[in-house]
Parts: C-alpha cells; structure tokens; sequence
C-alpha cells in the first residue's frame, strides 16, 4: 500500500499559512499574500532515471543529475470540493496529507476519510519530453491536485515494464514561496524519482567437483541464480526508508519439464534469509516464503514473497551498500534432455506494490513473519520484469567399432564413458572408476554402434562458450571375440548438441557426433606355435612308425648275415 503525500515537505505549512490568511475588505487589486483566484498556475514534472537526491523538495527548480525519461505519463487530476482559495479548503485538505491511497481509490474517483469523502476528477494527461519534463498548466487553476505517473500508458525508454513508478502524490498549486515567504509560488516544480529495476539470470552446470553445479548428464543438478534489484527510496513519503516503501516483493521461475526442483535459498548482500515453505502452514521469523511446485503445472514453478521482515532486511541492505541485490538461488536435477540438446530457462520479479499497481495490477498484501501469504502469488497474466534466458546445452556421441584390416563393423565390444574430472590430457587409470562413470556400459550392434546421450557439451557451459574444454574418456571393457582390448581410454569431446541424426557408418568419414574405433584381431591375426596339439601327435606317430619301420629293417639284415656267415 502506498501512502498518499504532498510533493513538497512546505505542504504543512501552507496550510497553516493559509488558515491564518484573511479576506480582502475591498476591491483594490489583490496583494501578493492573498491567493489570486484567477492565476493561472504551472505544475512542471521533472521525470529523471535514478535522479540524485537529497535535493529541497519545496517547489522550486533544482539542478539534478540522471537520465530523463522520455514518454512517461502523468494523470492530473483536481479535488473537486477543495477550494484553497478559502481557509476552509486548507483545512480539509490537510486531512489527506496521511492518508493510504490505493489504485482502487484512483480508478473509483474519490478518496473517503474519516466518513467524508473527497472527490477529485481528471483534468488532464501530461507526458515528459525527451528532456524528461512534463508541463501542466491551468488558467484559473488553484487547488489541491493529485498526481498519478501511469506507466501503462507510457512508451518509456528503457521499457516502461521494467520501471518502478513513483508513489501518487498531492501538490497544492499554488504553493508559499520558499525564498519570499510574503508571496505565492505559481510555477511549481517537483522531482519524481524512477529507478529502472532488473533481474539478471545466470546458471552454473559446468563447475567440475562442484556440488549442485556440474550437471554433466542427467541425473546431476545445476543451479539458477536470480540476482534482482532492490528500491530504497522513501516512495511512501514517510521520512524514513524501510520496507514499506516496497509493500511487496517477488521472484519467480517457472523451469522447464527437462529439470526438477529441489531447493531454494535466498540472500541479500551475501546474507541468507530466513526461508518457510509457504505450503507447511506457520513458520518462525520467516523473510520470505516459498514454493518449489506452485501449479500444476508442466513444470515446476518456483516462487519466493517477501515477509514484512525481509522487506525491512533487502532494504537496509540497499541502504548499506548501494549495489546490494537480492540474490535467489535455485537447485535443479536434469531430468531429461529435449531432441535439441537445449534446456532454457529465465525468471521474473515484482520489486515492489508500486510497480505492480503501475503496470494496472490490484492491491497486493505483504505476509507477515509467522504466517504464509493467504492469496496467491501474482499469476503470468501480468507478469513481472523479465529475466535474460539462460541455456544448457547437451549432445550424443556415437562410436563404431571395426575392423582395422577389413573395416568391418564388430558386434559385442563394451564401452562405457567417464567424466574426466581433472580435465588434464590424459583420462588416468586412477580416474576411471565409478564415481566418473557416466550411465551404464554399452555394447555395439550389428552395426558395431554403441551410443552415449545426453553428454553436456564440452565447449558450452554455465550459460557461455568455452575455450577449456571439458572432456569424457571412452574405455572399451569388453572386446569382441577373437579380437583385442583397446590398450587405453580415448578422450574425447561433445561440441554439437542434439540428437545424432546420421546413423550411417563409412569408415574414415566420421562427422562431429561421431568416433571410430579400430579394433585387430588377437595376436594381430598370427597362430602362436602349440605343445601337445592334435598336428604335433600326427608328427609324432609318422616319426615313431619311421623309427619302427627303421629297427625292423635292421633286424632282419642282421638275421639274413647270420645265416649266410653259417653257410
């Protein structure tokens, strides 16, 4: 909620003034401490992104710094029943200097205090000019106006959707003069401050060894980092800065069907809140609440609201420290890896009430410290300031085993991938064991095809290409018959995502998804001698019949001598 005050601190005392101002008893012309009914009165609206403050706020014209916003519109609009021409009209009108305007009293046309109700309509629309100033002038035009900056409407640059409108505010015109405090000020100038509010998206998934951030393939998590910034300005005119100037603040991530949530954490200037599941009723000194799975829907929906507490926190973090932001961290398993290879993801942020009524949302409510919010956060019918998308990337490889001498493809040879972790040159012996190990082994077909999915890209990660490439190590752990074992892993790397469309195998032709592998045959092919074999036993038996065939003949030569020496 917002609270409705005058756009210069002199407010107060210009009522004051004027009730102990008194009419003329003649018809002279009108001295200059009496309001002249029939001026005509200047309201000048300087419109400047993140202008310097600390300026005096009391009507004149000020030197400030910034950039002017151009096409910012401005809805004027005249209370009715408040004539300040008339002590009377003084004292009614210092009954709202307190009072909490919100965008159903300005879309309604009257604002209802203490049973009285004060109408006001809309004289006019101003829009600021490349030089940020918006004029409204009115002949005969004293009163008590109300301002409303209506980003809807506007064509702003930077985009409208991604500025925090100032609060609606009350101006009296005319107002007293600051410097001459015998007279009125007619031309009135006031300062409405804008801060340009963005969210920046970022992913890590390629930090080796790092838990949450090294999601090589499914199965491991990543994590999102949302660092959204923070208001601190006295929006509310309350003369202090707190967590009532935001009223409200969300981020929002609706992640993609290939991830899965599982945690979320929130800090503001490198200090953790205290975070409540919005979704396990009451909690203790809750900063903000959470939903993992909000909806239904296809995929998770993550949101975080500020409590009261935390609004106090983000924004004396920005008080402290002028780059404070806050920072929503997001861990996430891959589930699966779409046909592309690409996972994309980006978040949304309201960074205050102000902005969302500015961008025509209803009236929000900020929960408390012990209780969860009792509405629902705000939907993507009107969402808030976008992130920039963040993408992980991943691929497949193919390997085929063959032939070194006929390049024949070889079935039955078993591969299995690991991640090498040290990502030196050589995937070491020591590295190749299961905490390494990528999914389960594989064996080559009749095609002598084996292939590996879902292997993030070597060259892209954590959202930006890479020159140190991460590698995978191919270790063939079963050979097929008749033929050898790789003698070492063969490293390798994943550069193209996506699916592997060419299945086709020709050796000596392998395109960027795809490795071949040569195998040789055991023994390069040679018969190692043999002991004891059925051709050494066929030897044997020929060389035992010689040497018999050999012994009989001698025997019977010898036999044949003895008879002729006898004779």
């Amino acid at each position: 909620m917002k609270s409705l005050r005058m756009a210069a601190a002199a407010f107060a005392a210009v009522a004051l003034a004027g009730l102990g101002l008194i009419a003329p008893t003649s018809a002279m012309a009108l001295p200059s401490p009496i309001i002249d009914p029939t001026a005509t009165v200047t309201l000048n609206i300087a419109k400047f992104l993140d202008n310097t403050t600390g300026q005096p706020n009391n009507g004149t014209q000020q030197t400030v710094s910034g950039t002017p916003l151009e096409g910012v519109d401005f809805d004027v609009y005249k209370f009715t029943t408040i004539d300040l021409t008339t002590n009377a009209g003084w004292a009614a009108s210092i009954v709202l200097q307190d009072h909490t305007l919100t965008a159903g009293e300005i879309a309604d046309g009257f604002v209802t205090v203490n049973s009285v109700n004060y109408p006001f309509t809309l004289v006019t629309t101003v829009t600021t000019d490349a030089a940020g100033l918006a004029t409204f002038t009115q002949a005969a035009g004293a009163g008590l106006y109300l301002v409303n900056e209506n980003l809807g409407t506007s064509t702003t640059t930077p985009d409208a959707s991604t500025i925090t409108p100032s609060a609606p505010f009350l101006v009296t015109l005319p107002m007293t003069d600051p410097v001459n405090l015998t007279s009125w000020m007619y031309d009135v100038y006031v300062y409405p401050k804008n801060q340009a509010d963005s969210i920046l998206k970022t992913v890590t998934d390629g930090n080796l060894g790092t838990t949450n951030q090294n999601a090589y393939t499914v199965g491991q998590n990543l994590t999102y980092h949302l660092a959204s910034t923070i208001q601190a300005t006295d929006s509310n005119g309350d003369g202090s800065i707190n967590g009532a100037d935001l009223s409200y603040y969300y981020v929002g991530d609706n992640l993609s069907t290939y991830v899965d949530a599982q945690s979320v954490t929130v800090s503001v200037g490198g200090t953790p809140l205290i975070g409540c599941d919005a979704t396990a009723g009451a909690g203790t000194d809750c900063d903000y609440y959470y939903w993992l799975d909000y909806a239904a829907a296809a995929g998770d929906e993550v949101k975080i609201i500020m409590s009261t507490s935390g609004l106090d926190k983000i924004v004396a973090a920005k008080v402290f420290d002028a780059a404070a932001v806050v920072t929503t961290d997001i861990v996430a398993t891959v589930t699966s890896v779409p046909s592309t290879g690409i996972i994309p993801n980006k978040g949304e942020f309201i960074p205050s009430e102000g902005w969302w009524i500015g961008q025509g949302g209803t009236d929000l409510t900020t929960p408390g410290t012990t209780t969860p919010p009792t509405t629902v956060p705000p939907t993507t019918t009107t969402p808030g300031i976008p992130s920039n998308e963040v993408v992980s990337k991943y691929g497949d490889m193919q390997f085929i085993k063959y032939d070194a001498k006929t390049s024949a493809p070889l079935t039955g040879a078993e591969f299995t991938v690991y991640r090498d972790l040290n990502n030196d040159d050589a995937c070491a012996p020591a590295e190749m064991i299961v905490a390494n190990q990528i999914g389960s082994p594989v064996t080559t077909d009749a095609s002598g095809a084996v292939l590996f999915t879902d292997l993030q890209l070597s060259n892209f990660y954590n959202n930006a290409t890479q020159t140190d490439l991460h590698y995978y190590c191919l270790v063939e752990t079963k050979a097929p018959v008749g033929y050898n074992l790789n003698a070492q892993p063969i490293r390798f790397s994943v550069t193209v995502e996506g699916d592997v469309t060419n299945l086709a195998y020709t050796v000596g032709t392998a395109d960027a998804q795809e490795v071949q592998v040569a195998n040789e045959p055991s023994n390069l092919g040679n018969n190692l001698p043999l002991t004891g074999g059925a051709g050494v036993a066929a030897v044997s038996i020929v060389g035992l019949l010689l040497v018999g065939g050999g012994l009989g003949y001698y025997l019977v030569g010898a036999r044949r001598r003895e008879i002729e020496q006898d004779v």
